[in-house]
């Protein structure tokens, strides 16, 4: 780049010595330069930008620009009054020049260009440029690519495992892909329309390959209407034919060529399903598709009882980035929950009102063919299966109660933060601690609410565990889970037998049998010494890791020998029941017994009180905070308010406490 750099700099000045003979006229001449160059710089871009790369493609244009360069420079050197024999040496240079590289070049390797070599560059391990541009030959091959106004688009074939995948390539991302992608793309399409009444009208943001409007149109949706910036994308749609359900047949279906910001603004139709998937936060512009300005404006265009299904993913995005999206959106949609597509994807459904759940809808909804076997291909086959995705509830969202950095359209961080994480390989973590499906006694989510109403039967604990261990998911523990309920169920069944095997090699447990084993001789030797702590202690560590290993929603555990322990060992450890009462306190709030905490937490309050000493583990007001928050979870509202008030006036930890009332305040107001 440093010697086109020189000589282009050197152009206009050059240019402007050339043109200037007579330095009576030196002013009228520089700017005549000037003004050429200006025009120059504006038509150059119009026709290059919406002409020439649209038509003639980027190496095409930019063979044309060296080429004009070129014959205007002969041209320049031929008026110049130079000698006959210079002129003749650089008109040969020039063409020997341009049939050598033509000869040399006649094309550049296209899975090259679209390998997105500013992230693949770092997440491939290759040591050389050379092994690098191998590795991108290999097994791939070019189905179709067509360079835009917008954006570079290709379809692209390539083996993934046993199978061939077509991927969508879009400025070097994949963005879509018919076998690694499938199950995020189905359920964008099915969760909100399996959840809330599907005869209405549907707006998808961001094409794609189509699989999304096509799973979408396997329900009696009125319309769909599907935005799209890339007319390019558009236009391969066609390579994902049998994928995407050929949705283009289907009659209910309009296209819009448009920014999905000025198509919300200048159109007056209102929807009730809005499901965005743009493109990572990190490709430029993107986040104003993350700001408080869009997610107002889909609110705008939702009905009352509408629902924006919106996509974010884990993986080079960091814990800031994930906060500050999920504040965006709580900030304008106080219903919230999320849902886990993918290891790496997540699904966020978010609503003005809340949504209450007809699971005789969903039942006869998952029994119809056509919704049937679009889930199908991604192993979904029933009812729970699908609700094992969801990891937030909206009552359990500590987005939408805190008050946190947002983003918008005049001061977007994301435009900033997303970036950095590409480049630093970043992952969400935050999630880990938010996921509800691994709280003891979980009251919140919908498979819980579901498994209430009706049983849950041996095949819908396999069809879990089968989903959940694919390698396209990667959510192993809560298979894991599925399994050890079905073994409950079916203890000789050899399918549950080999899946518990291999699922707990890759998860690197112990075997069930040798856990169990470990746990009964720490039960024996706390017997033999009942007044020891360290042995009371090895066996309610035991008891607790061997819980947490097995719970989920979908087998529970209930830790009643872990609460009757720490009874027993109060009466026989005088002098330490403040340690104790502590702990008894934790245990049953993690157990998801809160009324029984929050009983504790006032015996350990009224204990300090009485002995006149301040806890070791947690002051007076800590203890005001956790009582209250126990009675809030158990439904006592008027006595979780009491408490919160009390510390509101002690001015303790202000933000988390008016956090706890505005929650207990949505709550009496009917929130769920």
């Amino acid at each position: 780049m440093v010697l086109p750099t020189i000589f282009s700099g050197m152009s206009l000045p050059v240019a402007s010595r050339i043109a200037n003979s007579d330095m009576r006229f030196l002013g009228k001449s520089i700017g005549g330069i000037f003004s050429i160059n200006t025009i120059g710089s504006v038509v150059g871009a119009l026709v290059t930008g919406l002409v020439l790369i649209p038509y003639l493609g980027i190496k095409s244009s930019l063979e044309l620009g060296v080429l004009l360069n070129g014959m205007i420079g002969l041209f320049i050197l031929y008026k110049a009054g130079v000698s006959k024999q210079l002129k003749m040496g650089f008109a040969i240079i020039f063409v020997v020049f341009a049939v050598g590289y033509k000869l040399l070049f006649p094309a550049w390797n296209q899975n090259f260009l679209i390998s997105g070599a500013f992230r693949t560059l770092y997440t491939q391990d290759v040591p050389t440029y050379k092994e690098f541009k191998n590795q991108q030959n290999q097994g791939q091959r070019i189905l179709w690519l067509k360079e835009g106004i917008n954006a570079n688009v290709a379809v692209r074939e390539s083996q993934f495992g046993d199978i061939i995948q077509k991927t969508l390539v879009i400025n070097g991302k994949a963005d879509a892909s018919s076998v690694a992608d499938l199950q995020t793309q189905v359920l964008l399409g099915h969760i909100p329309l399996m959840l809330y009444p599907n005869s209405g009208d549907a707006l998808v943001i961001g094409l794609g390959s189509g699989i999304t409007c096509g799973s979408a149109l396997r329900h009696p949706i009125k319309s769909l209407d599907a935005v799209e910036i890339a007319s390019e994308v558009v236009e391969c749609k066609y390579f994902f034919t049998q994928e995407n359900n050929n949705f283009m047949a289907d009659p209910r279906v309009k296209i819009y060529i448009d920014d999905a910001i000025t198509q919300l603004k200048v159109s007056s139709k209102k929807y009730d399903y809005i499901i965005s998937e743009p493109s990572n936060p990190w490709i430029a512009g993107i986040s104003n598709l993350y700001s408080v300005e869009f997610f107002k404006l889909c609110k705008e265009r939702l009905n009352s009882n509408g629902v924006l299904t919106q996509w974010f993913h884990t993986y080079d995005v960091n814990n800031d980035i994930f906060r500050l999206v999920l504040s965006t959106i709580s900030k304008v949609f106080p219903y919230v929950t999320i849902w886990k597509a993918s290891d790496a994807d997540l699904i966020i459904l978010a609503s003005a009102a809340p949504l209450s759940i007809d699971f005789d809808a969903m039942e006869q909804k998952m029994n119809q063919p056509q919704i049937a076997q679009d889930l199908a291909r991604i192993k979904m086959f029933d009812v729970p299966t699908l609700l094992s995705t969801q990891v937030v509830s909206a009552r359990n969202n500590p987005f939408v109660h805190t008050k946190n950095e947002l983003n918008t359209t005049n001061k977007s961080p994301l435009e900033f933060l997303a970036p950095v994480a590409l480049f630093t390989h970043a992952s969400v973590t935050v999630l880990d601690s938010l996921d509800e499906r691994f709280s003891f006694q979980d009251k919140n989510l919908w498979f819980t609410e579901y498994g209430k109403q009706r049983p849950i039967t041996f095949e819908n604990y396999m069809n879990i565990a089968r989903y959940r261990s694919s390698s396209q998911i990667g959510d192993l523990a809560l298979a894991y889970t599925a399994l050890r309920k079905g073994l409950t169920i079916n203890p000789e069944n050899q399918e549950v037998m080999a899946m518990l095997a291999k699922t707990s090699q890759d998860l690197r447990l112990p075997d069930a049998g040798l856990r169990e084993a470990q746990i009964d001789k720490l039960r024996k030797m706390y017997e033999l010494n009942p007044n020891d702590n360290s042995a009371m202690f090895a066996y309610l560590n035991g008891l607790i890791e061997y819980y947490r290993i097995d719970n989920s929603i979908v087998n529970p555990q209930q830790m009643d020998d872990v609460v009757e322990l720490m009874k027993r060992s109060i009466q026989y450890n005088q002098g330490q029941e403040a340690q104790f009462h502590f702990v008894l306190a934790m245990i049953l709030t993690g157990a998801g017994r809160s009324a029984e905490a929050a009983e504790a937490f006032k015996g350990l309050m009224q204990f300090q009180q009485q002995k006149g000493v301040n806890s070791f583990y947690m002051s007076e007001n800590e203890l005001i905070y956790n009582i209250g928050e126990c009675h809030y979870n158990a439904g006592n509202l008027v006595e979780a308010e009491k408490y919160f008030n009390q510390l509101q006036l002690m001015k303790f930890d202000t933000n988390k406490t008016s956090a706890m009332l505005r929650k207990i305040a949505l709550k009496k107001s009917g929130f769920k």
